[in-house]
């Protein structure tokens, strides 16, 4: 039997994981997770290629996995926002108060993060019940990158199973920080709507801008799994102008300026989020209230005599 080449084969591995009439649902879900892992820890993740196996660990912790078993994928999502109607689905497994030790009332499946859940699934159905858990999914992901990670992470991270994941889904995914890939894309990780309502907290190393409103990160990634990172008023998309380099970088604008509501809010993401390119959101902010999207979209058109 040939021995398989970990690094070079990722192909060979995921096919053999894989069946093929699940192939587009599972790589899909994979790179989510990887873009995920990215948004909130672009130095704190990996992803393990084995002969049976594949895992993505944040933090400290293996928040998706992928395997040779009954129920071949595993997600660690958050217990207290998994849509109810799940739960009655035979074929999706909770560990609800079991932790990763099989232990019973525990505090979560991962006890260092309170309110882990592990949610197996077979690869039918996946692609529907991951985008309902997708949320539930980033919200404990955003906890996991909280922590420094694990010493194994960087030694078994696959930089040749990210780039292949990425052929097969036909647009560049991001690499950990701390790869020997130049890493130029790191989606999402940017400051914007800058206004007069900003501190700035200044030291030897790096300035940071801190906005006086905080902005949830899950509504973020949420917007931007919905719309994309296509311009919703120009059209712009970095990634087919700077190729590899500008790949998910976009601004997201807030259609009701959070500024003018001074005090917490529940944001849509779909329905409250859009978005944008920097010179356009730019543009948006030029006066107070802010542009609507249609009206911006109206001045460019005639400006360009369309």
């Amino acid at each position: 039997m040939t021995k398989v080449n970990l690094e070079n084969d990722p192909e060979e591995i995921c096919h053999r994981l894989v069946l093929d009439q699940y192939w587009s649902d599972v790589i899909e879900a994979l790179g989510a997770s990887i873009e995920l892992a990215h948004l909130y820890g672009p130095d704190r993740w990996g992803i393990r290629l084995a002969p049976d196996s594949i895992m993505l660990k944040v933090g400290r912790h293996e928040i998706l996995q992928l395997g040779d078993w009954d129920l071949p994928f595993h997600l660690i999502i958050d217990q207290d926002s998994v849509p109810a109607h799940l739960r009655k689905r035979s074929e999706l497994w909770f560990s609800e108060d079991k932790d990763c030790y099989g232990n019973c009332n525990a505090n979560g499946y991962y006890p260092s993060n309170p309110g882990s859940e592990a949610c197996n699934m077979t690869f039918e159905g996946l692609k529907n019940v991951y985008q309902e858990l997708y949320s539930s999914h980033a919200e404990i992901v955003a906890r996991a990158a909280r922590k420094s990670k694990h010493p194994s992470t960087r030694t078994t991270h696959s930089v040749r199973l990210v780039e292949f994941l990425a052929k097969e889904l036909g647009k560049p995914l991001p690499q950990p920080t701390y790869s020997n890939i130049s890493d130029h894309n790191q989606p999402l990780l940017i400051s914007e709507e800058i206004t007069n309502d900003v501190e700035y907290i200044e030291g030897a190393a790096r300035q940071i801008f801190v906005n006086a409103y905080e902005r949830n990160p899950v509504a973020r990634a949420l917007c931007i799994q919905h719309y994309g990172c296509l311009c919703a008023v120009c059209g712009m998309n970095f990634g087919e102008t700077y190729g590899e380099i500008g790949a998910g970088f976009i601004h997201v604008h807030h259609l009701v300026e959070i500024s003018s509501i001074r005090e917490e809010y529940k944001i849509d993401p779909v329905n409250d989020l859009r978005p944008v390119c920097p010179n356009c959101h730019a543009m948006l902010h030029r006066k107070k209230p802010a542009f609507k999207i249609e009206e911006l979209k109206s001045i460019l058109v005639n400006q360009k005599g369309g």
